[in-house]
């Protein structure tokens, strides 16, 4: 998988199995969704998922949303019949753009979108929408309100026309 990254706009600093540094750039907002929500999430595995959610991500459902990932983790992990600890995959998502929105107190709601295959092989977009806010000098994801990452992704008929786009969206140039 490719993580699009920006010399100035982050992330600058590798700090364990985290990324840092951010700027505070619209997009510095769109990289820190990228980068903290995969690393948020169950597909890396728990040594890259328990320090995320533990680090970056932050509000009154952080708990919960733990709790979402290590159970749907479980169960993946079970199912695939890998062993405790190994990441689940990395898939085929190309990130191909975003969306920044100001929110009151320099916070912003941002719209990653992507390209993956959905469960028939079909390629589609898709996108995620999450908070975020500055603490401690660095973006930090709001968890979503629902305690889930379900709820913050959708299926889009096509890739919205105002959406700035990542470049390069894959290590070719393509988008």
């Amino acid at each position: 998988m490719y993580f699009p990254v920006s010399a100035t706009d982050g992330p600058t600093r590798v700090e364990g199995q985290l990324v840092a540094g951010f700027s505070e750039t619209d997009l510095g907002a769109a990289l820190a969704a990228v980068h903290i929500v995969y690393r948020a999430s169950a597909a890396p595995g728990p040594a890259v998922f328990g320090p995320a959610l533990h680090e970056q991500v932050v509000g009154p459902t952080a708990p919960d949303l733990a709790v979402a990932v290590q159970t749907e983790y479980a169960q993946a992990r079970e199912a695939s019949g890998l062993p405790d600890g190994a990441p689940l995959g990395d898939g085929s998502v190309v990130f191909v753009g975003y969306r920044v929105a100001p929110l009151p107190g320099g916070n912003r709601q941002v719209q990653v979108v992507e390209r993956a295959p959905d469960e028939n092989g079909v390629v589609q977009f898709y996108a995620f929408d999450v908070v975020l806010t500055r603490l401690g000098g660095d973006w930090k994801v709001v968890a979503p309100a629902m305690g889930s990452w379900n709820g913050a992704f959708s299926r889009l008929p096509a890739a919205p026309p105002d959406m700035t786009a990542f470049a390069p969206a894959s290590p070719d140039g393509g988008a």
